[in-house]
């Protein structure tokens, strides 16, 4: 919740998305998303063979989605706290 405000807090005070500053972000997106499913396969005990049908399947890209943009958002405020756009 407080990365999502710190984001359109740097969004609005930028007037715009920083191209530079969002492809960054969106690169720990991948990482973030990676570790998401990571963690969901940790926690449940379970390995990738596991996965039984589509739905598995279909979670597994929910979560993977899910740790990607929270990631990304964080890393966008993150970097928006610390770099003023010139």
């Amino acid at each position: 919740m407080l990365a999502t405000a710190k984001f359109f807090y740097v969004l609005v005070r930028d007037d715009a998305l920083v191209p530079r500053r969002l492809v960054c972000a969106q690169l720990s997106g991948l990482a973030g998303g990676v570790l998401a499913v990571l963690l969901m396969l940790s926690v449940t005990s379970s390995r990738f063979s596991d996965f039984g049908g589509a739905i598995d399947l279909l979670l597994a890209i929910g979560i993977f989605a899910a740790g990607a943009v929270g990631t990304t958002v964080c890393v966008y405020a993150l970097l928006g706290s610390f770099r003023r756009r010139a």
